[in-house]
């Protein structure tokens, strides 16, 4: 799974949460290894400039164990300060555009997969497009998926879907429905914990839950509070 720093944004690399937390301390050790805990980038200091050498200290200071990235730039600079302090660079968040006819993606994202070939990192990707599914947009969405999969797959990367309130893919229904459409052992979904709360209601989370584990490859979660959430800010 993976988490943030600010105001509760934090991610880990799958579903080991609740056994996580019910383990004792030594068991929690070693489930760390199996669900490494990380940082998205805007909790340590991404808008404000800091260098990635200053962003890995914050992160082994505070017992994280990497950090998500956004986009393609400075992958080795990142990955070369994060190594050195025994982190690793977990996911990079990535745009794909689905409406128009341009290249739905940063042109330098194929030079960004095999910069982190053999690292494992997760592209963590958020599909625009429309507010509302249809059959022609889903359609390609497979065909842009499996491409960057395809890249992905080359590098030993996997590709998650981030469902983002307001995207094309918002809700983990909408992710699941696409990555069973692409069908690539290197796909799969992410829960979102802030995004959930905003679109559906708190009684849903576990059905939710059970519903993505067979392709869930990242977990995001954040402090939250009960009640109308998707009334709130």
């Amino acid at each position: 799974m993976t988490r943030i720093l600010r105001r509760g944004c934090l991610a880990v690399f799958c579903v080991g949460v609740l056994g996580y937390l019910a383990a004792d301390q030594r068991a929690a050790a070693a489930e760390r290894s199996v669900w490494p805990f990380f940082a998205f980038d805007n909790a340590v200091g991404r808008d404000q400039g800091l260098k990635p050498e200053e962003q890995a200290e914050i992160l082994s200071q505070l017992g994280y164990q990497g950090i998500g990235h956004t986009g393609v730039k400075n992958i080795p600079e990142l990955c070369q300060a994060m190594e050195a302090r025994g982190l690793k660079m977990f996911s990079t968040y990535i745009q794909v555009n689905l409406g128009g006819s341009e290249v739905p993606y940063d042109p330098g994202l194929p030079q960004a997969i095999e910069q982190l070939k053999g690292r494992g990192t997760a592209l963590w990707i958020h599909l625009h497009g429309a507010s509302s599914p249809s059959d022609a947009l889903d359609d390609r969405a497979v065909d842009v998926v499996r491409e960057i999969a395809a890249m992905a797959e080359s590098s030993g990367l996997p590709v998650v879907l981030y469902p983002h309130v307001g995207f094309y893919v918002a809700t983990n229904q909408d992710a699941l429905r696409v990555v069973k459409k692409v069908d690539r052992k290197n796909v799969g979904t992410s829960f979102n914990l802030c995004h959930f709360l905003k679109q559906q209601d708190e009684a849903e989370l576990k059905g939710v839950i059970e519903e993505s584990m067979p392709h869930l490859m990242l977990v995001s979660i954040n402090g939250a509070d009960s009640g109308a959430t998707r009334e709130m800010g």
